[in-house]
């Protein structure tokens, strides 16, 4: 005779599939939470000088865009600066537009030690705090000459301005895109005595157009790869692969 919970199990694997992954990732997460203080960083792909790396990687000029000088970014409350200098080694803004005045916003936040405290705050959570409503997230695939990399989409509103966006995350050597992938990432490099450093590209539109807000995107996204050497797409990328 089964016992109740044998019977709910019979009933509902899934349930138990679920409960055990969960077990697993919070497992994960404490175990990197309390060894990542005592490791030493090493072999982890490192932007040696953030300010310069990031400046040579987005230059004024990347394929058929070209710098928009004239947009001023929004300015930031004193407070949200403290936090962001707490969290990031160098943060970079650029608004680039081409010649038949297709525009991207260029976001790039680079953090040389990534830990539970001070790990890339993905852009979900970071519009989500500033009163955007998100929402369309899901993972896809962008091309380089390359080849294709992972990326996330998704679409945030505030009032009448609707901002599509495509970003993705580095960390270490490899494309993490949620916060499950990140506490995972940082347990594996956990176990190898490391602590990956991280950057985050984000791509934004101010577009009602989606689709076509996302097909400026990824032809920024094209040319911005293609323009790279292997050691700067090494520093983008890490070694992303499809």
């Amino acid at each position: 005779m089964l016992d109740h919970a044998a019977q709910r199990r019979l009933r509902h694997p899934f349930l138990d599939t679920t409960r055990q992954r969960a077990w697993i990732i919070a497992l994960s997460m404490i175990v990197a939470a309390v060894v990542t203080p005592f490791l030493v960083p090493r072999e982890a792909p490192t932007l040696n000088d953030p300010k310069a790396d990031l400046e040579r990687i987005f230059p004024d000029r990347i394929g058929k865009w070209d710098e928009d000088k004239s947009i001023v970014p929004l300015l930031v409350p004193p407070e949200t600066l403290q936090k962001l200098g707490q969290l990031y080694d160098y943060t970079l803004a650029r608004t680039y537009v081409r010649p038949d005045g297709g525009r991207v916003m260029v976001s790039v936040a680079y953090g040389g030690r990534q830990s539970r405290s001070l790990q890339v705050h993905r852009p979900e959570v970071c519009y989500t705090a500033q009163g955007f409503a998100v929402s369309r997230s899901h993972e896809g695939l962008a091309e380089s000459p390359q080849g294709q990399f992972r990326v996330r989409r998704l679409l945030a509103q505030h009032g009448q301005r609707i901002e599509p966006i495509t970003y993705w995350i580095r960390m270490g050597d490899r494309t993490v895109l949620s916060g499950v992938e990140q506490a995972l990432t940082r347990f594996q490099f956990a176990l190898q005595r490391r602590i990956p450093d991280g950057l985050l590209v984000r791509i934004s539109s101010v577009d009602a157009d989606i689709p076509h807000a996302y097909s400026v995107q990824e032809d920024f996204i094209r040319d911005l790869i293609s323009g790279l050497g292997p050691n700067a797409r090494s520093q983008l990328l890490g070694a992303a692969k499809s």
